[in-house]
């Protein structure tokens, strides 16, 4: 059986075949792989003088590829500037015809050493020419020049890679300086995981180890292009990491008014109690004794930025302030929090809360603009032992047990919190919020938020009123603009206004309050509601990026932790136990183990599949223990 030799185009490339078959549209081939083809007779280019005598379909294979491996070695080496300037616009060429132009013959073996040098090293055509017709023609000079810049960008990164896979295998530490930019584009598609990454990009993440951007995460921690327990949540919630240009300028260029209050209280003795490393102090407390009377003034920080700028929108989206172990992203760029926050010595706008202490509680209070200056900016730890304290602490039990009366239920809860110390290790931590001074901040900020909700509800302005159906159970908050009466705090209407510096809805509340005083123009009641469905998403926004933070750093220090836990059965049942595990400070859901056990037995457990990239892990219940 006789088989034709021809040129032909495939796939953006140039392939020999041996011709079976010709119809009037169709070609039936044998490629070099001993395939049979079919192709339309406009993808053919040149048939050669030589045919083929082969007994079947892979035996003219055999012949084809070795016809092509002996061509290959001797494949011609064009100019591709130089062609692309000799071929003329809008005609096509063929083969024969552009190997006697650049090879001076048109024999079989200059046909096929000019078509092997037509390929790249992909097998594709370069890129001055294109398939036309069954021709080949000139590349349109525009995209030629296109093209060519493509090819030496993929040149410039192929090279790149080469050197990052070089680095990555040798001992150095420091990365060359030509290879920061593909490193940092590895690092941003490991905390982004961007779906648009591309392929290339995905292609040496896996050579180096990284075939997810979670695996990636770990390999560049292990490698040291990223801290240890490096925190990529921010990135992939997609949270604001920085403020804009606009944004920074405004909050730069604000200036807090010197005139600006109803009551000048920078004599009164004023304590500002917060947690290490607050840098957003938004309330502090006032205690005097005036004409035989006592009196107190919960004060909380009053700033001022354009309503409507740059600054404004971003706060509004991010909502309010997220913290994280490594980091905290304010609600408002630093400079803006620097002026307003109650720093100890420094003269500050207020909004206070003042009224006159009796026997009985608190009477004839009112809200109004004040300027006051914190005395001594103190944490928990400091403020417990002080003398001073005792009144504000007998205070705040007054309003505690009237709350409870009311069918409040406690505050006060356990809270396990996870951070990263010096050496990179995961540590945990307790916040029992025990001390008399966090139930004094925790009390005062409780009473003052309900009084800034009655203050709005006399005043007949919205705000972003909280309430809660049920004081049982884990009730959701409703956040809406007309009040609720929230039965978990054990009060008929509530709002938050104590934190305008982290949080964009006590801004709102406040600004409401300010008007009630004759103080701006109130918010219109459309742009409230609007308000109470998009702030409380941001608000869960933040809030489950923390959470998921926290679990990842959990599981990180379950992994690590080789003790036993502790915890006591709550509840039992044939499918499921429930248990209050110690260290964790919650309740979970485990699998009922081999024994039985009554409610409230003490327990042994182990953290087993640990992952925490996946932010998962099981715990087995090991056994009783005695006390």
């Amino acid at each position: 059986m006789d088989f034709q030799l021809v040129w032909y185009e495939r796939k953006g490339g140039l392939e020999l075949g041996a011709i079976k078959r010709a119809g009037p549209t169709k070609v039936q081939l044998i490629d070099a792989r001993g395939k049979l083809q079919r192709i339309p007779q406009g993808r053919l280019l040149d048939t050669l003088s030589a045919s083929v005598e082969a007994k079947n379909h892979e035996a003219a294979g055999r012949f084809v590829s070795a016809r092509l491996e002996g061509w290959q070695a001797a494949r011609a080496e064009l100019d591709e500037a130089a062609l692309h300037a000799q071929l003329e616009p809008e005609r096509g060429y063929a083969l024969a015809e552009l190997a006697q132009a650049t090879l001076g013959e048109r024999s079989d073996d200059a046909i096929s050493r000019l078509a092997l040098g037509l390929l790249n090293a992909k097998g594709r055509l370069i890129d001055c020419v294109r398939v036309a017709g069954g021709a080949l023609v000139r590349q349109d000079p525009e995209v030629y020049a296109q093209l060519r810049a493509r090819r030496v960008a993929q040149a410039r990164r192929e090279a790149q890679l080469s050197e990052v896979r070089a680095w990555w295998d040798s001992d150095a530490r420091e990365a060359p300086p030509a290879l920061r930019e593909l490193l940092d584009e590895l690092i941003d598609y490991a905390l982004r995981a961007p779906v648009d990454a591309s392929r290339e990009l995905r292609d040496v993440a896996k050579e180096l180890g990284g075939t997810t951007p979670d695996a990636l995460l770990e390999v560049l921690e292990r490698r040291g292009l990223l801290p240890r327990h490096v925190n990529e949540v921010p990135e992939r919630s997609g949270l604001a990491l920085s403020f804009s240009a606009a944004a920074e300028a405004e909050a730069a260029a604000a200036q807090v008014e010197a005139g600006e209050a109803d009551l000048d209280l920078r004599a009164r003795p004023t304590l500002a109690i917060d947690p290490p490393g607050t840098h957003e102090a938004d309330d502090a407390l006032s205690l005097w004794d005036e004409g035989g009377e006592t009196w107190v003034a919960i004060h909380v920080a009053r700033p001022r930025w354009t309503l409507g700028g740059a600054l404004d929108a971003e706060a509004r989206a991010r909502a309010s302030t997220a913290y994280f172990d490594d980091r905290v992203l304010p609600l408002l760029p630093q400079a803006l929090v620097e002026r307003y926050s109650l720093a100890e010595g420094q003269d500050r706008p207020a909004l206070s809360w003042i009224a006159r202490a009796t026997a009985t509680g608190l009477a004839d209070g009112r809200f109004a603009a004040t300027r006051i200056r914190v005395d001594r900016a103190l944490t928990y730890d400091e403020a417990d032992p002080l003398p001073e304290l005792a009144p504000w602490v007998e205070l705040a039990e007054g309003l505690r047990a009237a709350r409870f009366e009311r069918g409040a239920r406690s505050l006060e809860r356990v809270r396990v919190r996870f951070g990263i110390d010096e050496h990179g290790r995961v540590q945990r931590s307790v916040d029992g919020r025990q001390s008399a001074s966090s139930r004094v901040v925790g009390e005062c900020m409780v009473h003052y938020n309900h009084e800034a909700a009655r203050a709005l509800i006399a005043a007949g302005l919205p705000a972003p009123f909280r309430g809660q159906a049920s004081a049982e159970g884990p009730a959701p908050v409703q956040v809406g603009p007309e009040p609720l009466p929230h039965h978990g705090l054990g009060v008929e209407a509530y709002v938050q206004a104590t934190s305008p510096l982290r949080r964009y809805g006590d801004w709102v509340a406040q600004g409401q309050l300010l008007a009630s005083l004759g103080r701006g123009r109130p918010w219109a009641p459309v742009t409230v509601g609007e308000l109470c469905e998009l702030l409380p998403k941001g608000e869960r926004r933040m809030r489950q990026a923390e959470e998921e933070r926290q679990r990842y750093l959990l599981c990180s220090w379950l992994a690590a932790h080789s003790a036993p836990l502790h915890g006591w059965l709550v509840s039992a049942s044939p499918s499921r136990w429930r248990v209050h595990v110690e260290e964790l400070a919650r309740e979970l859901t485990v699998r009922p183990p081999r024994f039985n056990a009554a409610a409230g037995a003490k327990l042994t457990l182990e953290a087993v599949d640990v992952d925490p990239r996946a932010r998962s892990y099981r715990l087995n219940v090991t056994g009783t223990r005695a006390g």
